[in-house]
């Protein structure tokens, strides 16, 4: 890590790596526990960043969680963050996604909330909504949002998901929240074809 780099990030010991079971858990509603920092202060000196260029900035947060096993980070644009958090609220706030994995499949619910989403096991969330625990949080840092930028960080439930399977799920939650609303406004009215949503996204993953 760069000296610049040590300057502007928070000591890595305040940084939470992925959902533990002897880490401190923040409850959110509905019953989720929140692995993440909640504030960009948390994680960066907010302060230092100011003097950097965008270019920079984006640079040095994608780059620092590069290399973290349960964590990874994207840049958006401010106009791409509304839309996505419009389309929110026109289409609804949950949804589902097939995780290919060891030639079958689970079912994970995504909930799309004011600056998370979190996504949890299908069969958890109809048992217990109130207490499905998180396989993946992603969290949307408004903080920079004057830049045109909103820093976007995953954090990963250990043994949940991998890499892969997060930064497959991310691309899916912008996927269809951008492109295709009509599929996620059909899900929250119960509309929605089951069978044929499922076998529409496993193919290509095989």
């Amino acid at each position: 890590m760069s000296n610049i780099w040590r300057s502007v990030l928070r000591p890595v010991g305040m940084l939470r790596k992925g959902l533990k079971i002897d880490q401190p858990r923040r409850q959110l509603i509905g019953g989720f526990s929140y692995p993440a920092p909640r504030a960009l202060d948390e994680i960066v000196k907010l302060d230092l960043l100011a003097n950097e260029s965008d270019e920079r900035v984006a640079e040095i947060w994608t780059q620092f969680h590069a290399d973290k096993e349960f964590n990874f980070a994207e840049v958006w644009s401010t106009s791409h963050f509304y839309n996505f958090m419009a389309a929110k609220k026109s289409a609804g706030r949950l949804f589902i996604y097939p995780v290919p994995r060891n030639g079958g499949h689970f079912i994970l619910l995504s909930e799309v909330q004011e600056s998370h989403v979190l996504f949890t096991y299908l069969e958890d969330y109809k048992r217990d909504p109130s207490g499905a625990k998180p396989y993946l949080v992603i969290t949307f840092y408004k903080e920079l949002k004057n830049r045109d930028m909103v820093l976007v960080r995953g954090d990963i439930t250990p043994a949940a998901l991998d890499g892969a399977e997060s930064a497959r799920l991310l691309g899916l939650l912008k996927d269809f929240y951008i492109e295709k609303t009509d599929c996620v406004a059909d899900f929250n009215k119960g509309k929605f074809d089951f069978e044929k949503h499922i076998n529409d996204l496993l193919p290509a993953t095989k």
